[in-house]
């Protein structure tokens, strides 16, 4: 039986499920063949060329943006994800919105860092990366809470997600003595595509809540890592500026 317009099918619902589990699951376990075989081919992002404040509402991003988040969030990116797209008026505009998602990573809440067009293995050698997860000395659990789905397309749908994430990270293999912890509590937007009738994991966008403990510090090299274009992009910023003032 068919479902309503912007309901999910029983097994849309199984398969997105199934794929949210594997996601989960092979970030605990480092597994990173697993996680290749539940991600879509590439994940995208519009990156911000710098820090923006938080009172910024704007950002330039080509179409492609259907309506994500609540008005009331402050990030600009997100926000701008709800406006109509420059150019576009009326039902044309709206039907744009309805017929594509973007495929995001978007980790500026702990990495400091949003990804452009990201091919799978990128994402791999990211998420894997010693200063993020990859690090055998953290160990960590994803847990999620109350799930709403939300359909774009027969192969493109949203997942609204709660999650709880404790981080854990040891002085050494002994797992004797804890280093550092931190546990985040999120709102995680997650995007869906159907890929040769399987459903896959095709971006994120991680809103921490609060968070327990020494949060911050848990990924602190990866920042320094993953972080570091918008610190060289705000380092020419400053400089040009100084520039434009001596002269």
């Amino acid at each position: 039986m068919a479902s309503p317009a912007g309901n999910i099918t029983f097994d849309d619902y199984l398969g997105l499920t199934a794929c949210l589990f594997e996601w989960a699951d092979s970030y605990d376990s480092k597994d990173w063949d697993r996680l290749r075989k539940c991600i879509a081919p590439e994940l995208r992002v519009r990156p911000p060329s710098t820090h923006l404040p938080q009172s910024i509402t704007t950002y330039p991003t080509p179409a492609l943006a259907p309506p994500l988040r609540p008005s009331h969030n402050p990030n600009p990116v997100s926000s701008l994800l709800s406006r109509p797209v420059e150019g576009d008026d009326g039902d044309d505009a709206q039907a744009h919105h309805q017929t594509h998602i973007p495929h995001q990573i978007d980790y500026r809440s702990f990495l400091d860092k949003i990804w452009e067009a990201m091919p799978a293995e990128e994402f791999i050698a990211m998420i894997s990366d010693k200063s993020v997860l990859g690090n055998p000395l953290l160990k960590t659990q994803h847990f999620i809470g109350g799930t709403r789905w939300e359909k774009v397309s027969d192969t493109e749908v949203i997942g609204h997600h709660q999650l709880r994430v404790p981080h854990q990270k040891y002085t050494d293999a002994s797992r004797k003595t804890v280093a550092v912890k931190g546990h985040a509590h999120s709102y995680n937007m997650h995007w869906y595509k159907k890929v040769n009738g399987v459903w896959k994991f095709a971006g994120l966008n991680p809103e921490i809540r609060w968070s327990e403990y020494d949060f911050e510090a848990v990924f602190a090299d990866g920042r320094d890592s993953f972080g570091e274009d918008e610190k060289s992009d705000v380092k020419v910023v400053e400089k040009e500026l100084k520039s434009a003032v001596a002269h």
